[in-house]
């Protein structure tokens, strides 16, 4: 095989590993965006105090620790206490019916949109999570996600050019050539496929012919 195309076929064979690797870590990425840190995120945790919303969709986690149908969660100011309902539970009542979209180790019962100062009281503690930070953690994670899988994808359509291109040069470039070169004589030059372990056989000295003289003085003496 021709060099040309053993050098192809070694990057393309590399480079689709490489995209192959990428895409399933891209792919790994986007199975994880329910792994959300909610203490990281939380802006306020306790069973009891106060809280100022400022009108932003904030909603309720507890542990998944926590039955469902025995959580209990008030809100109240001066003006009276806020309407809140939990979400629905499973049948059992054990978790929200809705967990399987949970973040790993929590469960998220229920939420509140208003303005203003509350007094908080729950049966359990409570983390308070914006829908903003949820929404913010998901495009990050889902950006890096579809970046690295895109690009993994892009490798690995060119890992398959260098291939294919790899395999053009196996079957046209042929084998790699081993001819030396031999030298005809004064003003020529000409090549032959002989192999490199060639061994050189000495020519014989040349003979000089004895004249007649010579002989007959040596036939003589």
């Amino acid at each position: 095989m021709h060099v040309a195309a053993k050098i192809t076929l070694g990057l393309g064979g590399v480079i689709t590993l490489l995209g192959v690797i990428f895409t399933v870590s891209g792919y790994a990425d986007l199975d994880n965006l329910e792994d959300i840190d909610i203490e990281d995120v939380s802006v306020w945790n306790g069973e009891e105090g106060t809280y100022d919303f400022v009108n932003k969709d904030t909603l309720i986690y507890v542990r998944d620790n926590v039955r469902c149908d025995s959580f209990t969660f008030s809100m109240t100011n001066d003006s009276g206490e806020y309407p809140y309902e939990n979400d629905e539970c499973t049948k059992d009542g054990s978790k929200p019916a809705e967990y399987l979209d949970d973040p790993e180790g929590w469960y998220h019962v229920g939420s509140v949109n208003t303005t203003g100062e509350y007094v908080i009281e729950a049966s359990s503690e409570v983390y308070l999570v914006t829908g903003s930070a949820i929404f913010g953690e998901i495009l990050t994670e889902a950006g890096g996600g579809v970046l690295t899988a895109l690009g993994g994808i892009f490798l690995v359509c060119c890992g398959i050019l260098f291939l294919i291109l790899g395999g053009i040069f196996a079957l046209f470039l042929g084998t790699e050539d081993t001819s030396v070169g031999l030298v005809a004589g004064p003003g020529g030059f000409t090549t032959s496929s002989i192999p490199t372990t060639s061994i050189n056989t000495p020519d014989k000295p040349p003979t000089t012919p004895i004249s007649d003289t010579e002989s007959s003085y040596w036939e003589t003496d």
